[in-house]
């Protein structure tokens, strides 16, 4: 391989890392039991329902990090029966039993902190239908989303850090590693093309 390739596989290699975005999606869950729900088509009372809070990571592992409400990306509720409902309107203190108004975690990547947030006349879909004033809450009172009607056994325990955990992290590689990814790979190229000769 000439020089002139391996720069130009370089020059390429840098030239498309250049776009690459840094974001990664972190999920946090809680499980519990719907208790009731006034209008959501299909739902079972006793049905287990997973609650998943999204949040922008940047470009930052789990470990000893803070989300505020401008990270937030996502709400969604599923049903064990199948129902769903996602909102990804903005989000702000949810009051109720007070706590926090961020998510945080500990240098081992564990939920120390679980946010209070609520997001009013949200936009919402869900598997039966779709809403422009809904609301929804984490904040441990109460019922959890209004659209719905969706209430759970033990709301209490979404204010509660113990409850959640980190189901999900969906990275994208730092521009820099793809560089220096690319910039080995030609070289072993390189390498195994000057031993054949």
């Amino acid at each position: 391989m000439k020089i002139q390739n391996l720069s130009a596989v370089l020059g390429a290699t840098l030239l498309l890392t250049h776009n690459v975005s840094n974001a990664s999606l972190i999920e946090f869950t809680w499980t519990d039991t719907l208790s009731g729900a006034n209008s959501v088509v299909g739902a079972t009372v006793g049905e287990v329902v997973t609650t998943t809070i999204s949040v922008d990571n940047g470009n930052s592992g789990t470990e000893s990090q803070v989300w505020n409400f401008d990270d937030f990306v996502s709400y969604k509720l599923v049903g064990e029966s199948g129902w769903w409902l996602e909102s990804t309107g903005a989000v702000g203190y949810g009051g109720g039993l007070g706590g926090n108004t961020y998510w945080a975690t500990d240098i081992a990547g564990d939920v120390i902190s679980a946010a209070n947030w609520s997001s009013v006349s949200a936009d919402m879909t869900s598997s039966w239908g779709t809403s422009t004033s809904d609301t929804w809450w984490n904040n441990g009172w109460n019922y959890v989303e209004s659209f719905g009607g969706v209430y759970l056994d033990n709301v209490s325990e979404n204010v509660e850090a113990s409850s959640w955990v980190i189901t999900n992290q969906v990275d994208v590689p730092e521009p820099t590693s793809i560089a220096l990814l690319g910039l080995g790979l030609a070289l072993l190229g390189f390498s195994r093309k000057k031993k054949t000769v």
